[in-house]
């Protein structure tokens, strides 16, 4: 998405990762990238792979795991770049007290 705004490839140089194109993208203080959720095919396998499962339950001690898709996020480094710091707060999509009281809604997408 970065990339396709500045017209070069940037992944490699952090020095283009500044402020400039990732306020044309979405919105850097949080990290989105965006204004829309994602909806592709790869977009979703990813999501859903079961690698990714494993590596979330290992770390969190639980293979009981709940996650939504939307948007994407995606961090500059900013131990050695303070300006790049996002700001601190916690942004749920979805409420998680009803997932709790058993009442789940599931989306089911032939890929």
């Amino acid at each position: 998405v970065v990339e396709s705004f500045a017209e070069q490839s940037i992944r490699n140089d952090e020095n283009l990762w500044d402020a400039q194109w990732w306020r044309r993208t979405g919105h850097e203080q949080v990290g989105l990238l965006g204004n829309a959720s994602l909806w592709t095919r790869q977009i979703i396998l990813n999501r859903q792979t079961p690698a990714l499962h494993t590596a979330f339950a290992t770390v969190l001690g639980t293979r009981k795991l709940l996650t939504n898709h939307d948007r994407y996020a995606l961090f500059r480094p900013a131990q050695m770049h303070s300006e790049r710091g996002t700001v601190t707060n916690l942004h749920l999509d979805m409420n998680p007290w009803i997932y709790l009281q058993g009442r789940h809604y599931i989306l089911v997408y032939d890929l």
